[in-house]
C-alpha cells in the first residue's frame, strides 16, 4: 500500500493511508471515535443520506486495516447492522459529503504568514457547529501522525504536519 492514489481501495470506501507501520493505540483509539462520529454526523445532516439514519437498523461502520512495508492503511464502509451487507451507494454519498466538508474547512484555514506559525485556528471553530469543532478535531489528530493521505474515490487529502494537498 502506499499513500498516493492507490487503485486497491474501492471508489465506495473511506481509506487513511499512513506513512509509518506503528501507530499509537491512544491515537488510533482518538482518531477512529472522532471520526466515527463526524462521518455519522455528515451523514445525519446530508440531503441524501439523512433517511437512512433515520431507520432501523442503522448502518454501521466497516473497517479493514492492512500493512505493508513501512505503512499502514484502513479502509472503511458503511453496512447494514442486520446483515453486514455493504451499503456502497450510501457509503460513497456520506464520503465524498465529508470529504467536501473537510476540504473546504482546509481551504478556509488561516495561512501561515511569512514571519512563522499561522494565525489561531481556534478563530473558525463555532462553539455553536458540532461538526465545525469535528472537523478541527479531525485536523488535529491527523496533523499528528506525521504523513497520512485520506482517499475517497479518485480524490484525496495529504497531511504532512502542516502542509496539506487536496487532490
Amino acid at each position: 500500500m502506499t499513500t498516493n492514489n492507490n487503485p486497491k481501495y474501492s471508489r465506495d470506501s473511506f481509506s487513511i493511508s499512513f506513512d509509518q507501520s506503528m501507530l499509537q493505540v491512544s491515537y488510533l483509539s482518538s482518531l477512529l471515535r472522532i471520526l466515527q462520529a463526524t462521518l455519522r454526523e455528515v451523514g445525519q445532516t446530508g440531503g441524501k443520506t439523512r433517511q437512512r439514519f433515520e431507520q432501523k437498523p442503522y448502518p454501521v461502520l466497516m473497517m479493514t486495516i492492512s500493512s505493508v512495508e513501512n505503512s499502514l492503511g484502513m479502509e472503511m464502509l458503511f453496512a447494514d447492522s442486520s446483515n453486514s451487507s455493504i451499503l456502497s451507494k450510501f457509503s460513497r454519498q456520506v464520503f465524498e459529503a465529508f470529504l467536501d466538508r473537510f476540504s473546504k474547512y482546509i481551504s478556509d484555514l488561516p495561512q501561515p504568514s511569512l514571519f512563522g506559525g499561522a494565525a489561531p485556528e481556534s478563530s473558525k471553530v463555532s462553539p455553536d457547529k458540532p461538526l465545525s469543532v469535528r472537523m478541527d478535531q479531525i485536523h488535529r489528530e491527523l496533523r499528528r501522525a506525521g504523513k497520512v493521505t485520506i482517499h475517497v474515490g479518485e480524490r484525496s487529502i495529504r497531511i504532512e504536519g502542516e502542509s496539506m494537498e487536496i487532490k
